[in-house]
């Protein structure tokens, strides 16, 4: 089975950018928000003619290409689906003249069909990263008890993603005036955040993909 891990925070901090220290020749980038990478030079890394780049946010075809590069292309052991939200969103409005309530029922399988997938189906030495947004869940007063992956539907609400991945990782800024500070949170923080015991040594970690999957084969191995 892949390793799929859940990379999740708000817009701009830094979801995407922490690919910059993967190897483009052996990474796959599934391109679902149909928006260009804040990355310098991103498209001479990127593209249709290296085979490592697809811009959808099919439900289906994205399965088939989790299929496609497992059984065919074994030189990709990092596949990227940036992000799950743009998957759920398009896949909402495309059943937007649905009336019945099935729509729902439909798009939680959509997406759920997609983590089923990569985590049964797929060659164990595959890293599936999936970049999700994140929900603020507050009290009555106002203030945030946690975060969580940010899902549409009830349906979807209820499977809670966050059980079908053994890394989930929140992605933060801190800082002020530019002086920003990028990161990834390995634990538990008001957040649905974790990884397996003994994983990551350190609370904070930088928000660069190589250093976790480096981290995740040392640990298994």
């Amino acid at each position: 089975m892949a390793y799929t891990i859940a990379i999740v925070g708000e817009s701009g901090n830094g979801k995407t950018t922490s690919i910059r220290t993967l190897d483009p020749s052996e990474t796959f980038y599934i391109n679902a928000d149909g928006k260009p990478l804040p990355l310098k030079g991103w498209k001479k890394s990127y593209n249709l003619e290296n085979k490592n780049y697809i811009n959808t946010s099919d439900p289906k075809a994205i399965e088939n290409i989790l299929r496609e590069i497992s059984s065919k292309v074994p030189r990709i052991k990092h596949i990227v689906i940036d992000t799950m939200n743009a998957i759920m969103v398009d896949d909402e409005f495309k059943r937007m003249k649905t009336k019945s309530f099935d729509k729902w029922i439909d798009l939680a399988v959509s997406i759920y069909d997609i983590v089923k997938v990569s985590n049964k189906e797929l060659r164990d030495d595959l890293k599936i990263y999936m970049f999700f947004h994140s929900e603020e869940l507050r009290d009555e007063s106002g203030e945030i008890k946690y975060q969580k992956i940010l899902t549409n539907g009830k349906r979807l609400g209820k499977v809670r993603l966050e059980t079908k991945f053994t890394i989930v990782l929140f992605a933060r800024v801190s800082g002020k005036d530019g002086n920003n500070e990028f990161y990834f949170e390995t634990r538990k923080n008001n957040s649905t955040g974790k990884t397996p015991f003994g994983m990551f040594k350190d609370f904070k970690i930088p928000n660069d993909l190589k250093i976790v999957s480096d981290t995740i084969d040392e640990f298994e191995n």
